[in-house]
């Protein structure tokens, strides 16, 4: 039984606004702490977007199985890790569909 757990700080520049800059640096980090056998890696708040104001955010927003969220799964588990972070989500309403 393991008796310790380690744990990955990714201290990461978000570029505001670039999911896509911003996911490729979670990917690399969560390939980097899978390679250095970390438990759990702790990814900054809000690192998909940046904080922006609400209307731009609302132009990003994804649901739980958008696409980013889809790319951070797959590398997840090509390399395991758990993983903690945060992110700006929408949330769909029937009248939505």
């Amino acid at each position: 039984m393991k008796n310790k757990l380690k744990i990955a700080l990714a201290q990461l520049d978000c570029r505001e606004g670039n999911k896509e800059a911003n996911l490729q640096k979670i990917e690399w980090s969560i390939e980097q702490a899978h390679v250095q056998q970390a438990d759990i890696l702790v990814i900054p708040e809000m690192m998909l977007t940046g904080f922006l104001p609400r209307e731009e955010m609302l132009k990003l927003a994804e649901t739980r199985e958008g696409s980013s969220m889809r790319r951070i799964q797959e590398q997840i588990r090509r390399f395991p890790v758990s993983m903690i972070y945060t992110f700006f989500g929408i949330r769909l309403r029937a009248a939505d569909l």
